[in-house]
């Protein structure tokens, strides 16, 4: 059976390209249909449609007819606004038999507002680096826990306005342009170093049940992968790009701990867990409940998302969630595109 699947935001190096990625190295028959504010697309795509926003009136019925005019299985939704227009709409696509693999509204309004965030999972006894809310200057001298790293509450996107601060002084220049900006800010503290941090997907069913969990030690080799990089005393300290390189691990005691995040998130579905271990303590800084970039990357090791959601769903398979070790440095490519 060939599988009609869509997804949306192709028309960059985000989520959607890689998503396809992932589907272009699985066996299945398909027939990949991409969408994108942009006139700019992928060259994987069998067909591309350019469409207005998510937010405008006319987005419903611009997909209505992609999905009509191309029998479409799957949808894989990707920018923040799709995701918000696909859960709410999500009964109606599946009343007519289409797949989209979102995990819960609940999960997504914990997850969105990172201080909600980690009073949630403390509460439920999860361990997390201590944190503080900012709304005015006069709260950075409330931090006692430096290094921190300061960050958009909300809306946080690849390593958009997320800095180190290393003192008071520092805490105050990068609070003072994000207040300015009208941005919400939480600081959380900077554990371990930059050796200590591991992206985490774990995979649920509707029932909440695990059905598998892949870990990913990040290793900050080259500047593709990280926004800031520091060097204090013998530490290092860096902030992401949003590049995922480094090595695809087994780590019981690892998966065991995000695997624990999961349920008390309750999750039902794809949920990727960002953190640092320290002691063999897993201590999270972010979760995002979606698919997320580092989908090719599990892909290649075998762990392939939107491969095993399209067994699952369309086709009533079992899908395999075992993976192998590997090591995955990630590079730029140029496309050239023409008239």
């Amino acid at each position: 059976m060939k599988i009609n699947v869509l997804v949306t935001a192709v028309g960059n190096a985000g989520v959607g390209s890689q998503i396809v990625e992932a589907l272009k190295l699985s066996n299945l028959e398909l027939n990949i249909v991409g969408t994108d504010i942009s006139n700019f697309c992928i060259p994987q795509l069998n067909k591309f449609y350019k469409v207005p926003k998510a937010t405008d009136p006319d987005y419903s019925m611009v997909i209505d007819r992609i999905i009509s005019e191309n029998s479409i299985h799957a949808i894989f939704p990707n920018s923040r606004a799709e995701i918000k227009f696909f859960l709410c709409n999500r009964q109606k696509y599946e009343n007519r038999g289409i797949g989209i693999p979102l995990n819960s509204e609940n999960i997504q309004e914990i997850c969105e507002n990172k201080y909600h965030l980690f009073s949630y999972l403390s509460e439920k006894g999860i361990s997390v680096p201590r944190f503080l809310k900012i709304n005015k200057i006069e709260d950075c001298y409330k931090i006692s826990f430096f290094p921190v790293v300061i960050k958009p509450n909300i809306l946080a996107s690849a390593s958009e306005h997320v800095y180190i601060a290393f003192d008071v002084e520092d805490a105050i220049c990068y609070t003072t342009v994000m207040l300015k900006r009208g941005l919400d800010i939480v600081v959380q503290e900077y554990v371990g170093d930059m050796n200590s941090e591991y992206t985490i997907g774990v995979t649920s069913d509707n029932a909440s049940n695990i059905l598998g969990t892949i870990v990913i030690h990040r290793l900050y080799y080259s500047a593709i992968s990280y926004k800031n990089k520091f060097r204090i005393g013998d530490k290092s300290y860096a902030i992401s790009s949003g590049i995922t390189q480094g090595e695809v691990v087994q780590d019981e005691n690892i998966a065991l701990q995000a695997q624990n995040i999961a349920q008390c998130l309750n999750s039902c579905g794809p949920l990727n867990i960002q953190g640092m271990v320290v002691n063999r303590q897993l201590l999270l800084f972010d979760a995002h409940p979606t698919i997320t970039g580092s989908v090719s990357i599990r892909a290649l090791a075998g762990y392939n998302e939107p491969e095993n959601f399209l067994r699952e769903k369309i086709l009533g398979q079992v899908s395999r969630y075992t993976y192998r070790n590997i090591q995955v440095m990630r590079k730029l490519i140029s496309e050239i595109k023409g008239e």
